[in-house]
């Protein structure tokens, strides 16, 4: 059972109820002490580990704690091994939007930049969305999906501005 993927406490301590159901409390106990002693368990280590696989996927700080709160895992570990971790939100989510909804090609935002340079934030917007009304689709579509993704609404504001989405 520990052979594949690291662990918490809780799902141990869940399957060994389910595959064992004559063992009792205290002997789950006593055994995940040992597995803790030796090494081959720890909710600290699978924390960490769970973190860097789900920010390998492109996942934001609120779907990684709700998967790890599932799991089992003490909100003070999480919020102290999240606090830990120097993964900078608005990159990932930028490159999630840039791999998955990448409104326009590069050439046509260099353009919109170049002609942009003069003409004042509402008056552009306007021009945009009569140019392109899809923009405004995309836009709502990435953004659900960054949400969904569990980044906060202020980092998702950001990458959709910086990947150009708006």
């Amino acid at each position: 059972m520990l052979g594949r993927r690291d662990h918490s406490a809780w799902e141990i301590r869940r399957k060994l109820k389910l595959k064992h159901t004559f063992a009792d409390a205290d002997q789950i106990d006593s055994l995940l002490e040992k597995l803790q002693e030796d090494g081959y368990q720890s909710d600290e280590h699978f924390t960490q580990s769970l973190i860097r696989s789900r920010i390998g996927r492109g996942y934001g700080p609120f779907y990684i704690r709700r998967e790890l709160s599932s799991k089992g895992i003490a909100k003070s570990t999480i919020e102290h091994t999240m606090q830990a971790d120097d993964t900078d939100w608005l990159a990932l989510a930028s490159a999630q939007v840039q791999r998955r909804y990448f409104a326009f090609r590069v050439q046509d935002r260099d353009q919109d930049q170049d002609q942009d340079q003069d003409e004042d934030e509402g008056h552009r917007e306007d021009r945009d969305r009569e140019r392109d009304p899809g923009r405004e689709k995309n836009y709502h579509r990435a953004s659900r999906f960054l949400q969904r993704r569990g980044f906060p609404a202020d980092v998702v504001a950001k990458a959709l501005r910086e990947a150009h989405v708006d």
